[in-house]
C-alpha cells in the first residue's frame, strides 16, 4: 500500500533551486502579460497606470523584479565565492568577478546607465536600422566583455552550476542586445505597431529569464545540504 507524502512535506523538500525558477518566472509573466495587454489596450487604463507596470518603462514594479532579482544573484554569487575560498575550492574568484558584474547590472537596471550612452553609439555609426537605439553598439562591446568573463568562469565551474550559468548568459544578453537590436528595427521601419510591443515583451522576458537563470546557478553552487526549503525554513526559525 503506497503512503502518499504531505504536501507541506513535498514543499519543504522542493529544491531552492527548481523554486526559485518557478516563482520568479511565474512572476515575470503575469507582469509581461498584464504589461502586454494594457500595451495593446485589451486592458483600457489611464496611461500613469500603465507606466507603473509597462515593461519599457523606468522606476516601475517591473524595474524592482528585476533589480531584485539581480541583487539576490549578485548576493548568491559571493555567498558561492565565499564558500569556494574558505573550502580550497576552485573557482571562487570567478564567482566574486561575476557577483560584482551582475550587482553593477542590477544598478544600470536601476538607473538605465546604458540608454546615456546613445551619443557614443551615434558617433560610432549607430542610430539606424539594427542599431535604431544607439546604445547597443558600446553596450555590445560591454556584453561581450562580460560574456568574456562567463566564459573564464565556466572553465573554473562544473557541473549544474556551469549549465544554468551558460544559459542565463544566453539568454539575457540575448534579450538585451539581441532582441532589443531587432525591435529598434521594426520600430524604426515600421513606428510603435503590434509587432514591436510584441517583441519587446519577448525582449524583457528573455531578460528576466536570464536574471533569473543567473540566480540559480549561484543558487546551484551552495552545499547540497542546504539546497531544500526545508533546511532554510529551520535556519531560518
Amino acid at each position: 500500500m503506497m503512503v502518499s507524502t504531505p504536501p507541506l512535506q513535498k514543499l519543504a523538500s522542493l529544491q531552492i533551486v527548481g523554486a526559485t525558477f518557478l516563482l520568479a518566472m511565474l512572476g515575470f509573466a503575469c507582469l509581461v502579460l498584464l504589461s502586454l495587454s494594457m500595451a495593446l489596450a485589451w486592458t483600457p487604463v489611464p496611461h500613469e497606470v500603465r507606466l507603473v507596470f509597462d515593461v519599457a518603462s523606468e522606476a516601475n514594479v517591473w524595474t524592482w523584479a528585476n533589480v531584485s532579482v539581480l541583487s539576490l544573484a549578485a548576493y548568491a554569487y559571493l555567498y558561492a565565492a565565499y564558500v569556494r575560498w574558505t573550502s580550497f575550492i576552485p573557482g571562487a574568484i570567478a564567482w566574486l568577478l561575476l557577483g560584482a558584474v551582475l550587482l553593477a547590472l542590477s544598478l544600470d537596471d536601476l538607473a538605465g546607465f546604458h540608454e546615456k550612452l546613445g551619443a557614443l553609439g551615434t558617433a560610432f555609426g549607430g542610430g539606424s536600422g539594427l542599431t535604431h537605439f544607439a546604445w547597443i553598439i558600446p553596450g555590445s562591446v560591454i556584453a561581450l566583455a562580460v560574456l568574456g568573463l562567463c566564459g573564464v568562469a565556466l572553465l573554473r565551474i562544473a557541473g549544474r552550476p556551469r549549465r544554468l550559468l551558460a544559459i542565463a548568459a544566453i539568454s539575457f544578453f540575448a534579450g538585451a542586445i539581441g532582441l532589443e537590436a531587432v525591435g529598434g528595427s521594426i520600430y524604426a521601419a515600421q513606428g510603435y505597431n503590434t509587432l514591436y510591443v510584441t517583441t519587446y515583451h519577448v525582449e524583457e522576458l528573455m531578460e528576466a529569464a536570464g536574471a533569473t537563470v543567473f540566480l540559480c546557478a549561484g543558487l546551484a553552487d551552495l552545499p547540497l545540504a542546504n539546497r531544500s526549503l526545508g533546511d532554510l525554513f529551520a535556519r531560518s526559525a
